[in-house]
Order: C-alpha cells, then structure tokens, then sequence
C-alpha cells in the first residue's frame, strides 16, 4: 500500500502561494537534505492543471548540474489531476487523470511502489484530504507573516482532526511538521464513509443558487422529482445565501456534494469573477465535487468567470460545467417583457439583429443532466434554440398565438435607456440591460449551436412553441376564439 504525502512552504500565516517570494532566505543545506530524502522514498507525483503548466514549462529547461532536482522532476512518474488538458501531455512520464478522481487515486494507492508526493496544489491537498486519500502531511513553517496571498486551508471546511507525528526546527527557524489523519473509527466504517462521499457526489446535497429565478427554480423542481435532496440558495432560503455577504456562503454549502452556479445580476457586473472565484474555492474546499456554472453566451466579462471556477475545479479535481445561453424565451412572460406585452406595444432598441432564443426548461434540463449524470465533466455547452429570430418575429409569434394585436416599436438606445430611467429601474439593472442591447445584442450570437443535443440527445424547444404553450396559461390574456 502505497502512501500520499503533502509536503508545502508555508507563512506563519497560512500562505503557501509564490513561495518564491519569501522562501529562499530560509533555504540551507539542512532544509535541502530533508527535501532530497523525501525525494529518494518517492517514485510518482500528483498535482493540478496549474503546477502541471508551471513546472513543465521550468523544469525541462533545467541544468542537473545546476539543479540536480530536475533529473527528478522530469524523470518521475507525475499524475495530472485536470478535466482540460488532453492526452497526451508533452511533459515526460505524464499521466493524465481526468474523471472519477477520488476513485482512481485510491487505486493508485494499492499499486505497489514508493510514497506520492504532492507539493502545491492547495485545493487538491484538501479535497484529498477530506476523502481520507492523504497519508501525511509534511508542512515547512516559515517564521514569516507574509500577509497576502492564497492560505493552504481557507475557511468554510469541514473539520478534520490530525495527530502530530513529528516535529523538527531547523537553525533557521523554520519548524517541520509531519501530521498524521487522526483514525478515531473503525477502519471499516471509515472506508465506506469515503467511497461514498468520493465515489458519488450526487447522494449528497445540491446547492442552487438562484435557486427561486428562472432557470433556478426549474432545477430545484426536477432535482426533487427525482427524489434528491436540494438546498435554495437565495437571500430568503434557509439557510440563506447572499452573493453580496461571502459570510452566508459556508452555511449555504454545509453538507453539499454539487453546486448549480448562477450569479446574480449578471456575470457582466463588476466584481462577478472573483466572486466566482472565491465561491468556488470555498466550494471546493468544504467537499463540492460536482460544479455546474450558468453563463453567458457572447460576452466576455462571463467568460472570465468561467475560467476562474474552471482554474479552480482543476486544481482540485472536482467536475465543472459550463451552460452558456443568451436570451431566454420566458423573459416574455416571466421578466421584464411581459407588461410590454399585456399593454400591446413592446420599444426595445434591437433592430433587425437575429437572437437564437432559447428555453428555459432545455437549459434546466442540461444543468440537471450535468449535476446529477456521469458524461458531462469538462463541457462547454452553448444552448440555442432550433432557430434564429429577431425580436420583431419573436413579437410577432406571440401575436399570433395570443390572437392578439401585440406592435413592435424599434427605438434607439438613448430612447431605451431614458424610459427605463423614468420607470426607476435600480441602477445596476439599467446598466446590465443597457451592456445587453448596446454591446451583446450585436449579431456576435446570431448562429444556431447543437448544445442541447449534445447534452441531451433531444432537439431544443422551438420559440412558436413556447409561444402557445404560454398564451394558454393565460399569462398575456385571454386567447381569442379561434386561436387556442
């Protein structure tokens, strides 16, 4: 049974990021001796996407007779934990691991061989070691306060109790630390705790954020139709979950397997990324094995977003997917569309720009599929609808399946944005709708994808559809004789 030991630089205030910038004064012979032993008992190396790019770009460019560690690290045997990369990876001896993490990390473990050696690679350090995977963990503590930067455990996990197996203080001050997971349960019962959370996140809890709009509240139905327990994520939920107060964020996650990510306002709003990115962390983190992130289609604020929680699902070797869209078919009857309507005129600053409308209850159903089915780790889906329409014939369905008289009116943006100022829009949704018509709704979306195929096997619901299904609900008014 082969063993995992972490070993890592760290501040005495949690730091363990660029070490580069206040490790090497602390760096003697004494501290390299103890870093080429563990070396010599280590025959294979785990790491994230991250550490992966970083050191195979460095140490193939490295002289042994120089740094003698780099006959080491090129030679090794290296598992890459990482749902983007593809094989094969240019760096030698290189193995990529891309799903079912947990699972084949332990089954490396009952190989035959020396110990595995993880250094870095934070977020994968604690989701292994919330599974149970990580034998020891070896922590250099430098005595420095560095003051910023990325610390090896943030806030909002899970306890985990560990024993202290050794401890040693280097004439630099430098205190090394070997820890050891405290084996409080039977062994038995242990183990399948640990399958059963790695093996399958879905028997655990899902967290849905936005869990009460549109997309949000048709995820939560379906998760419990199916019979699986699901958290609302919402300043009203309990517990409840704000984006604005990262205080409410561990509560909301305690006891969670998968998250569905959906920022609100907008993933265009200032701020959005690195809150995306310190939710995903703290996500990560606390045990989330399992991300499914709503994002925008054609815009470019959104998919920095998207990099930042893949970045992290990587580094940790959680799943991520990512469900791009752009104008959803219920902003008709169940947004900001749907007094326009019932008044018979809709002004909206659009011209003649086609939009692939897409429904909302396709891309519930892909983000259900990628939270709850195997087969959707690492994917990108663009969603649209089967085909393009301009706001004027989108109108223009509705018309028809109301049997009502229901006008276009094209207006400039400057007309837009002072009748949406006049009706006391809040501030920030002003903005985002005046970002929407003035820079996204330029044709940059106007082409059809096979999203929903791809994750669903099924076409996407057509617009005309979605128009009669909705006019017989009554929400525009009475359907005139004839057109039911």
């Amino acid at each position: 049974m082969r063993k995992i030991i972490a070993s890592e630089f760290v501040s005495l205030d949690g730091v363990f990021e660029a070490p580069d910038q206040w490790h090497f004064p602390y760096f003697d012979e004494e501290m390299g001796q103890e870093i080429m032993a563990a070396m010599g008992q280590t025959d294979a190396m785990l790491m994230g996407r991250v550490n992966y790019e970083e050191w195979a770009e460095f140490w193939p460019n490295q002289d042994p007779e120089e740094n003698p560690a780099s006959g080491f690290m090129n030679g090794v045997r290296k598992f890459v934990v990482s749902t983007t990369l593809e094989e094969p990876l240019g760096w030698d001896n290189s193995t990529l691991i891309k799903e079912n993490v947990a699972e084949e990390i332990a089954g490396l473990k009952r190989q035959t061989g020396g110990d595995i050696a993880i250094s870095g690679s934070a977020s994968l350090v604690r989701s292994l070691l919330k599974d149970g995977l990580i034998d020891e963990l070896r922590l250099m503590v430098h005595p420095v306060v560095v003051g910023s930067g990325k610390r090896l455990f943030e806030g909002g996990g899970d306890q985990i109790a560990l024993e202290l197996a050794d401890s040693r203080t280097f004439s630099t001050g430098v205190v090394y630390l070997t820890y050891r997971p405290v084996s409080g349960r039977d062994n038995d019962d242990q183990k399948e705790v640990q399958e059963m959370e790695a093996g399958n996140a879905r028997e655990r809890m899902t967290l849905v954020l936005g869990g009460r709009g549109k997309i949000g509240r048709r995820v939560s139905e379906r998760l419990e139709e199916r019979g699986l327990p699901v958290r609302v994520g919402s300043r009203s939920g309990e517990p409840p979950f704000d984006w604005e107060n990262p205080d409410t964020w561990a509560p909301a996650l305690h006891g969670v397997g998968s998250v569905y990510v959906s920022y609100f306002p907008d993933l265009a709003i200032p701020g959005a990324v690195e809150a995306v990115r310190s939710f995903a962390e703290l996500a990560v983190g606390t045990g989330v094995r399992r991300l499914v992130l709503l994002s925008g289609r054609g815009e470019e604020e959104a998919q920095r977003a998207e990099q930042a929680l893949r970045e992290v699902g990587d580094e940790a070797g959680v799943e991520w997917t990512i469900v791009r869209c752009a104008w959803f078919n219920q902003n008709f009857d169940e947004n900001y569309l749907l007094e326009p309507i019932l008044g018979g005129e809709v002004a909206l600053p659009s011209g003649d720009v086609p939009e692939p409308f897409v429904d909302a209850d396709d891309i519930a159903d892909v983000a259900v599929a990628a939270l709850t089915e195997d087969g959707h780790a690492g994917e990108l889906y663009e969603l649209t609808g089967p085909r393009l329409l301009t706001m004027e014939e989108a109108v223009g369905e509705i018309s028809k399946a109301t049997g009502r008289k229901i006008r276009f009116v094209p207006v400039s943006l400057e007309e837009y944005e002072s009748v949406l100022a006049e009706a006391d829009v809040p501030p920030e949704f002003l903005s985002f709708l005046t970002y929407l018509f003035g820079t996204v709704l330029d044709g940059r979306n106007a082409s059809l994808t096979d999203g929903v195929r791809r994750a669903l096997g099924r076409e996407p619901r057509d617009f005309a559809d979605y128009a009669r299904d909705a006019a017989a609900t009554g929400v525009w008014g009475s359907v005139r004789e004839g057109k039911r």
